[in-house]
């Protein structure tokens, strides 16, 4: 009630003890917010071995999961919503460096630069 983007009920399970157990059971941390909301994390190594090759590969998705993503998203084109999201942190996702700290912006723009350099496009198949 009273999401901006999504919630939890939709997203997961329509309970709060069933949602706590599958998200335990993943390995996230959970925090339940006052207002009903749900805050849960988990670190992820940026960089993952591939299961065949055992090449390093970039495996996550910083570039599309930072908070700065919504700065061109429909929901938050209201200077007011922004303002009020940024001084909640009430972000639908958002990423940091492993122990809380701001990704920085030229790193940001870094990888979202190489993601695109590298991206393909592929021909849906039905």
């Amino acid at each position: 009630e009273g999401a901006r983007y999504n919630n939890w009920e939709t997203n997961l399970l329509p309970t709060k003890v069933e949602t706590e157990n599958y998200l335990n059971d993943r390995g996230y941390t959970v925090e339940w917010q006052e207002d009903g909301g749900l805050r849960y994390w988990q670190n992820y190594p940026a960089v993952r071995e591939h299961p065949s090759t055992g090449e390093k590969v970039w495996f996550n998705q910083i570039h599309a999961h930072h908070k700065s993503f919504y700065e061109c998203h429909p929901n938050f084109a209201d200077p007011a919503v922004w303002q009020a999201v940024a001084e909640e942190n009430k972000w639908p996702v958002d990423c940091t460096y492993g122990d809380g700290t701001p990704i920085e912006q030229e790193t940001l723009d870094h990888i979202r630069e190489v993601v695109w350099r590298n991206c393909v496009g592929v021909t849906p198949k039905p």
